[in-house]
C-alpha cells in the first residue's frame, strides 16, 4: 500500500469516526430532550468545573432539560454498553485534566464547555470560562479522552 492510501485511509477512519461519535451524540440529545419539543432552541450539552465539583446539564436554547450524571456523560459519545464499562471517576479525571489546558479567566468561578448540535446536525464545542471563548474541534476532543 501506497504512502498516500496509508495517509487517506487514516483521514477515513477519523472521519467515519468522528461521524459516529457525532450521530451518536445528536441522537442521545434528542432523545433526553424528546418530551420538550415546545421549547424552541439548539440543543446542548455544557458541562462545568466549579469549585472541583462537575455539573452537566442538557439544555434546549436556554431552557435547562435536565441535569446529566458524571457517568451518563459517555453514553453521548459511545454506546451503552461500552459506557457502562467507563466509570465517573474516570471521566472526571478525564475532564479535570482536559480542563487545565484551558487559560482560564481569573474572574470567572467556572470553567468548562458546551457542546451545541446545529440545525443541519453539525456538533460544535465552546469553551466556557476561558479568557476568550474558541471552539474545540470534535476530533481533538475525543482524541483527548482517547489518550
Amino acid at each position: 500500500m501506497s504512502l498516500k492510501n496509508k495517509i487517506m485511509q487514516v483521514f477515513d477512519e477519523t472521519f467515519d469516526q468522528e461521524k459516529k461519535i457525532r450521530s451518536r451524540f445528536v441522537s442521545h440529545s434528542r432523545l433526553l430532550a424528546k418530551d420538550h419539543l415546545a421549547v424552541k432552541g439548539i440543543l446542548s450539552l455544557q458541562i462545568l468545573e466549579m469549585d472541583d465539583k462537575f455539573l452537566a446539564s442538557l439544555f434546549k436554547g436556554h431552557t435547562f432539560i435536565e441535569s446529566i450524571s458524571l457517568d451518563s456523560i459517555a453514553q453521548f459519545f459511545t454506546d451503552r454498553m461500552s459506557a457502562r464499562l467507563i466509570s465517573s471517576s474516570h471521566i472526571e479525571e478525564k475532564l479535570k485534566k482536559y480542563f487545565k489546558n484551558f487559560q482560564r479567566d481569573s474572574a470567572v468561578k467556572s470553567i468548562g464547555i458546551r457542546i451545541v448540535i446545529l440545525k443541519d446536525e453539525t456538533v460544535r464545542i465552546y469553551t466556557l470560562g476561558t479568557q476568550e471563548t474558541e471552539e474545540v474541534l470534535l476530533t481533538d476532543f475525543i482524541a483527548f479522552f482517547k489518550s
